[in-house]
């Protein structure tokens, strides 16, 4: 009798507790309570739990995003507005409520929370990683070659890649890996080109040259350029030399901008000409 009085006792603290987790904390209460909800249900396998990891990419509703047991997963992002996920930048840590999806390594989100910024130093946590254009031009063992459109050649070790972004010669696209602090290369996803949407304003192929309007949030600014994540999810290195004083006084860290520029003969990078700052939707 003292072993069910016990349990019910523990089994009611646990539910009180979920309870006001999520009166209290918000999203990050609410997604613990629902995981604390499935285990007290005895619910399993295909079930919603919380899932800790860093993003990888951020594409029209798919978030590509590396969990903390090192796999990489696609995240099914549909039921969340994109207006509180895009923001999040290349790295940054967070938390989902998510369940397993059909198909290996994808999940479906019903939550997502950014963690906080670090008090002492006032920046969000990230992991090193990096994004960059070019192509695969040769396979050895568990890496490839991976030649950048600035040139640069990266060996990258694609062990931890899931089977559905496997690297094969002649790729191209974006490579996004983690430096390590010997400066190895681990690969963890590679969005192929031809697999891209277009964010031109009509669906009609675009060539160098050509004028666009690209929406979408500034990711990082430096003195004649900024780095640009476009709203169909594509990372775009963004010349701003020809915007004017006004223009570029716009241009700060997580805002949301229109951009009309250029397209170039490389892929990734963009000349602009304009650049106005949006209401967040």
């Amino acid at each position: 009798m003292k072993y069910v009085v016990a349990i019910v006792t523990v089994f009611l603290v646990l539910v009180s507790g979920s309870l006001a987790l999520a009166q209290s904390t918000g999203d990050l209460g609410a997604m613990l309570g629902d995981v604390l909800g499935g285990l007290l249900s005895g619910r399993q396998g295909n079930e919603t739990r919380s899932w800790h990891g860093h993003l990888v990419q951020a594409r029209g509703t798919t978030m590509i995003f590396r969990a903390e047991d090192g796999k990489v997963y696609a995240v099914d992002m549909s039921a969340i507005d994109t207006e509180t996920w895009h923001p999040i930048v290349l790295g940054q840590a967070v938390t989902l409520a998510a369940k397993p999806g059909h198909e290996p390594n994808t999940l479906v989100a019903a939550r997502v929370q950014a963690d906080p910024s670090d008090r002492s130093t006032g920046k969000a946590p990230k992991k090193p990683f990096v994004s960059a254009q070019g192509t695969v031009e040769a396979m050895r063992d568990s890496r490839f070659r991976f030649r950048t459109t600035d040139g640069n050649i990266l060996w990258a070790d694609m062990s931890e890649m899931p089977a559905r972004a496997a690297a094969k010669v002649n790729d191209q696209g974006t490579l996004t890996y983690e430096l390590g602090p010997r400066q190895q290369v681990t690969a963890l996803w590679l969005e192929r080109q031809e697999t891209e949407p277009s964010a031109a304003v009509s669906p009609r192929a675009v060539g160098p040259g050509e004028y666009q309007r690209l929406y979408g949030y500034v990711q990082s600014v430096g003195p004649n350029t900024m780095s640009f994540k476009a709203d169909d999810g594509r990372i775009l290195t963004v010349d701003t030399s020809q915007v004017d004083a006004q223009g570029r006084s716009a241009v700060r860290r997580g805002e949301l901008v229109s951009i009309v520029g250029k397209t170039t003969a490389r892929a990734g990078q963009f000349v602009a000409e304009v650049i106005e700052p949006q209401t967040r939707r």
